[in-house]
């Protein structure tokens, strides 16, 4: 076939979102319903035949020089730690979907000595999560705590930019046109930018 050989990129995406997912529920982050409902769809359909191979092959994947600077300057703040390390801040976004990445991060973090007297960050969800609900408290610190802890758990990180290669669009047009309609327009378009 002529397909044969070459990667479907759908499958190979869908496969990185399970593995974006399975880190999730690594760290203890809480995973939204719609966010279970698509582990559970993508473990019945895959548990004869990825699951297992995706994770074990990303494990034995060794890390790269800039990966591994991204892991040691990773503090649970992407934009911080891709400045630290000195890498885009689009790369060190894509990194934190790999799992070997996520275990190495996660690994580090274990091993690394935190003082005793520094809270850590299921401890200060914790806290926020009790001022929040304490009806005694005032109300202007329970929605800050409330808001602290929508940050903590990236809820309010709707990022709608999208940056495509030069020459690159996306074209949108209801209803259906012929090829030379098409091409007509693409040459009216591309007349009009110049």
């Amino acid at each position: 076939m002529a397909g044969e050989g070459k990667p479907n990129i759908t499958e190979i995406a869908r496969k990185q979102r399970y593995v974006y997912l399975l880190g999730k529920v690594k760290q203890g982050k809480q995973l939204t319903s719609a966010e279970l409902r698509e582990l559970e769809t993508f473990e019945r359909k895959a548990r004869k035949t990825i699951s297992s191979e995706v994770i074990s092959s990303q494990k034995q994947r060794p890390m790269t020089v800039r990966q591994q600077r991204f892991v040691d300057c990773f503090d649970g703040d992407i934009k911080a730690a891709a400045q630290k390390a000195d890498l885009s801040y689009d790369y060190c976004r894509r990194l934190v979907t790999k799992s070997h990445i996520l275990e190495a991060i996660q690994t580090r973090q274990e091993t690394e000595i935190r003082p005793c007297d520094i809270a850590g960050r299921q401890e200060r969800q914790s806290f926020w999560s009790q001022i929040m609900r304490d009806p005694g408290e005032d109300i202007k610190n329970r929605l800050r705590a409330s808001e602290l802890l929508g940050r903590s758990e990236a809820d309010f990180t709707d990022n709608h930019n999208h940056s495509f290669p030069e020459g690159c669009g996306v074209l949108v047009v209801p209803g259906q046109m012929e090829t030379e309609q098409w091409q007509q327009f693409a040459q009216r378009r591309q007349q009009s930018r110049t």
